[in-house]
């Protein structure tokens, strides 16, 4: 035994000795290095690096941005412990290495000079087995070149592999010392190039790879096209593949024979039928549970959702509220609604409890929901039923009050009863209406999906953010305006197309983009520090197109949880057309309407044209009127910050002025329509609602206005009134996210002789 102790200890001691004498990996040593380099060659084409550029070194620690100092030399810092070098021509920081392979997109739109290619489809790498050695880089996408002989107005060229090979899209470099180019997921077997005038040679770059034949595609400055089959190829990384010469052009009418379906977009046909006026929602529904915190005191409880049951009365559906707990009061605040001024209401529902119901309301008055705080609002009015605790126990009745709003905009209602353990309130049909209103409002009786609209041009429309469509009787068309588009690859702030002579409002196929020299023309240009100009509306009247904007920049300022807005509104305008949408005019009063600076915008509410940043227009009559929100898609009622709080706002202006000047406009006050004098002290609300990005409609079969929003509870809604000026229905819901989607931004094409809607809503 004291032999294998012995044994076990020595084999241990040179455990240890062995273990002392493994080698410990250095840690980084960051020192200024300098890379000599030679840059990649390719057949035809300067590939010389400039003084200045920059490229990514991966020392297995970071991607280090190391910058020409020379064309043959690149200087930056780095870990001089690395055990190797790789590089990518040319930097970006996004760039990330995972197991020694980047990801880089080979861009389907290209814009390359003659004689050369385009420089966003450069991808060189490069591999230094230690810090001084070389830089030799390669050229990693494939190449083709095609030449085109002077004498027609080409302005673009479209390569595209018949097999559905992929050309473009997100390819995958190895950074070893042997690279690759291959491809990766999804892509495109397409790429563009576009110039005024297509002539002399042009290398595209491609992913590598065997393309069956090919098809390049001409369009000429009239938007004619001309297809030209070619043979196919085996497409190598940094060889070049000559697709020819093209000197002789059949020129078409572009139009594709396939139509494609257009995302991110639904038809909605809609039908309605005559109802009772109510200014309250649907039932359940924008009950606003986040609002439990408008009211409160110590006698009062509010309840959860969950006790709020049914029960039944000769076959009637009731809700019952029940108390979780034992309290002596007990009441829930039914809904948040939007008032007019001065009138008179009838609050009302009919009820049956075994204890004293009430049932009461508090108004707001105008700066109450902005300034006051919660806990100063004071209730102006109860009502309840008579009797002592557990004596009610009566038959269904109706049970009633009124009240004058007076200055107030907003009120709470609520039901509740003073008893103690096992009370309950049973109610239906629960109604705020003006007394003596007798107009019928509207509900929907159906609504169907038509499907998406269709793109029979041969420029591929994706990433669509929302559209703006409308029935244009003069040219005879129905236009579409997309904002934030991508069109065969290229990021457009906005774009007008017009429909095929046989769409229809329920049957919208695109048929031609606005071009200039085979360039998509927008229709409102972008400006300085402008990030995306954005059409919301468009309207034709007295002859002419009239599009209303809105233009966004970047962040402004911070919201209170220190995130920062993604998109804020500098301001909104007009642009204007009088040739049916081919040219756009920007008048030179198309640039006040939202006259804050980033700092104060909130704080200068509610100026008249403020409310307007985003909007919607329609006609009845000899007026044009306008339905505007503030800048964002928050929240619309109490939510306890200025920049969430968002109401609907009304304007109009006689149909046969210039209605994109802002002193045309007459604002409704809440009492009067008034002319605009920028006075922070106008009240211009009109309603509420929970979400911005209105749509306003005049539907003269049943003689109503209606607005078309998206609500927070998750669904497509609308109100009705015989008036813009009110009263305002309360929220009915047109489509929920589970039958359509999440749709907003809807656009109503048409109202046909039956009050039939058509809607474009965009989606999410």
């Amino acid at each position: 035994m004291k032999a294998i102790k012995l044994f076990f200890m020595a084999a241990a001691m040179l455990l240890l000795v062995s273990c002392g004498e493994e080698k410990v990996p250095a840690g980084p040593d960051y020192q200024e290095m300098t890379f000599n380099a030679t840059p990649a060659t390719v057949n035809g084409v300067d590939l010389q690096f400039s003084t200045g550029e920059s490229i990514s070194v991966f020392d297995g620690k970071a991607n280090q941005k190391f910058t020409a100092a020379s064309a043959t030399s690149f200087t930056g810092t780095a870990d001089a412990n690395a055990e190797s070098f790789s590089v990518i021509y040319p930097y970006n920081a996004s760039y990330k290495r995972t197991s020694g392979k980047v990801n880089v997109t080979i861009p389907a739109a290209q814009k390359p000079a003659a004689g050369s290619l385009d420089p966003a489809a450069i991808f060189e790498v490069a591999y230094a087995a230690s810090k001084d050695a070389a830089l030799n880089f390669v050229f990693m996408p494939a190449l083709v070149k095609i030449t085109v002989a002077p004498g027609e107005e080409i302005v673009s060229a479209q390569v595209v592999a018949d097999g559905n090979e992929t050309l473009s899209g997100t390819v995958t470099l190895d950074l070893s010392a042997t690279p690759s180019c291959t491809q990766a997921g999804e892509g495109s077997n397409k790429v563009t190039i576009t110039s005024e005038k297509l002539e002399g040679s042009y290398y595209v770059a491609v992913a590598p790879g065997t393309v069956s034949s090919f098809t390049v595609c001409f369009t000429d400055a009239t938007d004619s096209r001309c297809e030209i089959k070619v043979a196919g190829a085996e497409l190598k990384s940094g060889a070049v593949t000559d697709l020819g010469t093209f000197d002789s052009f059949e020129w078409v009418e572009a139009e594709n024979p396939n139509p494609t379906n257009v995302a991110k977009n639904v038809i909605i046909k809609a039908s309605f039928a005559e109802a009772d006026f109510n200014v309250l929602s649907e039932p359940s529904f924008e009950y606003y549970p986040e609002q439990d915190h408008i009211y409160r005191s110590e006698w009062h409880r509010q309840g959860d959702p969950d006790q709020i049951t049914t029960t039944t009365y000769n076959g009637e559906q009731f809700c019952r509220m029940v108390p979780t707990t034992d309290p002596w009061a007990w009441h829930r605040v039914m809904q948040v609604i939007p008032l007019e001024m001065d009138t008179e209401y009838e609050y009302s529902f009919y009820g049956n409890s075994n204890a004293r119901p009430y049932w009461g309301f508090n108004l707001w008055e105008p700066d109450a929901w902005f300034e006051t705080p919660f806990d100063q609002w004071v209730e102006h009015a109860v009502s309840d039923g008579g009797g002592e605790p557990g004596s009610y126990n009566a038959e269904v009745k109706k049970l009633s009050m009124e009240f004058y709003s007076g200055d107030s905009y907003f009120a709470d209602m609520y039901l509740g009863f003073w008893g103690n353990g096992g009370c309950t309130l049973d109610f239906k049909d629960l109604k705020v209406v003006p007394k003596g209103y007798d107009k019928k409002s509207m509900k929907v009786a159906n609504v169907e999906s038509l499907g998406s609209m269709k793109n029979a041009t041969f420029d591929d429309l994706t990433d669509v953010e929302r559209f703006v469509v409308w029935d244009d009787a003069t040219a005879g068309t129905i236009n579409v305006a997309c904002s934030k588009a991508t069109i065969s690859g290229t990021f457009v702030d906005n774009a007008v197309a017009f429909a095929k002579e046989a769409s229809s409002a329920s049957d919208i196929t695109i048929g031609k983009f606005n071009k200039a020299k085979g360039l998509i023309l927008p229709a409102v240009a972008e400006a300085d520090g402008i990030i995306n100009m954005v059409p919301d509306a468009a309207i034709n009247v007295g002859g002419k197109t009239y599009m209303h904007y809105y233009a966004e920049t970047a962040p402004a300022f911070m919201r209170p949880d220190g995130t920062a807005l993604e998109r804020y509104i500098a301001y909104s305008g007009f642009v204007v057309s009088e040739d049916g949408g081919k040219t756009w005019n920007l008048p030179d009063h198309g640039r006040n309407w939202v006259p804050f600076d980033g700092s104060d915008h909130i704080a200068y509410w509610p100026n008249s044209y403020t409310c307007f940043a985003q909007a919607s227009l329609c006609q009845k009559g000899d007026y044009v009127y306008m339905l505007g929100t503030l800048p964002g898609r928050y929240p619309n009622v109490m939510l306890g910050w200025a920049e969430t709080k968002r109401t609907f706002f009304a304007a109009r202006a006689a149909a046969t002025s210039d209605i994109s000047d802002p002193q045309n406009w007459e604002y409704w006050t809440g009492r009067e329509w008034a002319a605009n004098e920028a006075d922070p002290n106008i009240k211009s609300s009109l309603t509420a609602g929970t979400w911005a990005e209105p749509c306003v409609v005049y539907n003269p079969k049943f003689d109503r206005f209606m607005m078309i929003y998206r609500s927070y509870e998750g669904a497509l809604v609308f109100k009705d009134a015989d008036k813009i000026e009110g009263p305002w229905s309360g929220t009915k819901i047109l489509v929920t996210d589970e039958e359509f989607g999440q749709c907003y931004a809807a656009s109503v094409i048409k109202v046909d002789e039956n009050g039939d809607l058509y809607i474009v809503a965009s989606q999410f």
